[in-house]
């Protein structure tokens, strides 16, 4: 099976050559969202009417309020402090599927996931070092800084331990694919709250 690949800065697709209705494409999370420097996989099928209706993925910074029933909740004390759990909640489960992802890379796009990684991995552990230190999730700018626009708050007692108890596994697997003096990150896992019970999501 021939592949072909075609990429921009957060998008990379492989075409198959013999089946134009099939592809599959890697989005890299956006900046400002729970979901920032993950690689995000899709198998796509195009239907004989494509291109009337295209394909549509949106990632913004407070997903909770895209479920169904939530929306109505949006701005209120209730709804922020339930979208902040949600958003911690997705930032520890895209990290677990970071590791994942490295671990067990999708087939033709070995390459791309351990040069995204290796490219990323300060960015993403300067990003676990915001949040230890505050930023809330989906708040975070460029460089660890917290866009006060977008929120104040701090993140939840919870959620800092258990990111310090994944910083471990983060720096290893960074560690075991060529990234660069992530060590350095180590000490985050011994600023986790040790008095709380753990709870891995």
């Amino acid at each position: 099976m021939s592949l072909a690949f075609c990429c921009t800065d957060t998008i990379f697709v492989r075409v198959y050559e013999s089946r134009m209705d099939l592809l599959r494409a890697v989005i890299v999370g956006a900046e400002g969202t729970p979901y920032h420097d993950g690689l995000f996989f899709f198998d796509i099928f195009f239907p004989a009417g494509y291109p009337s209706v295209p394909p549509a993925l949106i990632l913004n910074e407070k997903p909770y309020f895209n479920e169904p029933g939530f929306a109505h909740s949006s701005g209120t004390p209730s709804g922020e402090k339930s979208s902040q759990s949600y958003n911690e909640t997705t930032l520890i489960l895209s990290l677990k599927t970071m590791v994942y992802t490295m671990k067990k890379p999708p087939k033709h796009f070995e390459d791309l996931v351990l040069g995204h990684f290796r490219k990323h991995a300060q960015d993403i552990l300067a990003a676990c070092k915001a949040y230890m230190e505050g930023v809330q999730v989906g708040c975070l700018a460029g460089g660890g800084v917290q866009d006060v626009d977008a929120g104040s708050k701090s993140c939840s007692t919870l959620f800092k331990s258990n990111l310090a108890k994944y910083i471990t596994v983060l720096v290893q697997t960074f560690s075991l694919i060529g990234a660069k003096d992530c060590e350095k990150f180590l000490s985050l896992a011994k600023k986790g709250s040790p008095n709380l019970p753990h709870n891995y999501y």
